[in-house]
């Protein structure tokens, strides 16, 4: 997989589309904290509710209440679950034709809606469980190494190594997590564009198209580190982030179609009709 033409052509697609990008990435940042924001503002009242009111308030009222918080904070976490596949649903556009504003607010059917959210919560979910995988080797070493300093205490030099050792061993954990974790990049871009498969057959799809590229598509996702870096002292963040959407999502899109999973746009053949003297 050539990674410096998906670069290339993402570029290419940003040329004459950076304000739009801009705009969802900030549209889509906002949103997202705000909802975030108020699903852990309802979760919190839902739980310290109860000792904000009187005594006397009748339990009927209390679980009204309650509940009332509880589908706050569930739509709250339904709405952020829309917005990175909208996002990236702008960005696969984008890579076909120069697409206008209206395609990151084009509607969504209902059974659409669950799939996305479905994913979204799917996707930490295992996130979640990979982490924690691959990280219970290395907090084990820790645990030992902190029982044992406090124990019997290590020379100077022991201290230093082992230390070392363990943030290797970390960082080692953490990268091999991430691979793995690359199934699920192609998700979105397959929903896109294959909104009508079930979902089981959506993360088969994932699976299987990425047999073999784990390593790749993390090293070229970490080839980015020195855009977000320079974001913060020089580049503007819209930018670094916009330039890294739509390279994921070209890249994506260029591996679907070397699996037959989609067909990229194709140039039209323009007729013309001779000219007799």
């Amino acid at each position: 997989m050539n990674f410096k033409t998906a670069k290339i052509e993402a570029q290419n697609a940003l040329l004459f589309s950076k304000a739009r990008a801009y705009f969802i990435l900030l549209f889509c940042f906002f949103g997202e904290v705000f909802f975030l924001l108020s699903g852990l503002f309802c979760i919190f009242m839902a739980v310290k509710f109860r000792s904000l009111l009187p005594e006397n308030t009748s339990p009927y009222l209390a679980i009204g209440i309650f509940v009332l918080f509880l589908l706050g904070a569930l739509c709250s976490l339904w709405f952020l679950s829309l917005f990175p596949f909208l996002r990236t649903r702008w960005f696969s556009e984008n890579a076909k034709h120069k697409a206008p504003l209206s395609a990151f607010f084009r509607r969504l059917s209902m059974r659409e809606i669950f799939k996305i959210s479905y994913l979204f919560f799917y996707v930490r979910v295992m996130s979640l469980l990979h982490l924690v995988l691959f990280l219970l080797p290395v907090t084990l070493c820790g645990f030992l190494f902190y029982k044992t300093l406090t124990a019997s205490g290590f020379s100077k030099l022991s201290f230093w190594l082992y230390l070392g050792f363990l943030v290797i061993f970390f960082l080692l954990s953490l990268y091999f997590c991430l691979a793995a974790l690359q199934k699920y990049s192609l998700l979105s871009v397959l929903l896109c564009e294959n909104s009508k498969r079930p979902l089981l057959e959506l993360l088969a799809l994932s699976r299987r198209s990425t047999e073999g590229l784990a390593f790749s598509l993390l090293r070229q996702k970490l080839s980015f580190l020195p855009w977000f870096l320079l974001s913060l002292l020089l580049l503007p963040a819209p930018y670094a982030f916009s330039y890294y959407f739509e390279t994921q999502t070209v890249l994506s899109r260029r591996i679907l179609k070397s699996q037959k999973l989609l067909r990229l746009p194709q140039k039209p053949v323009v007729f013309l009709r001779l000219q007799h003297a």
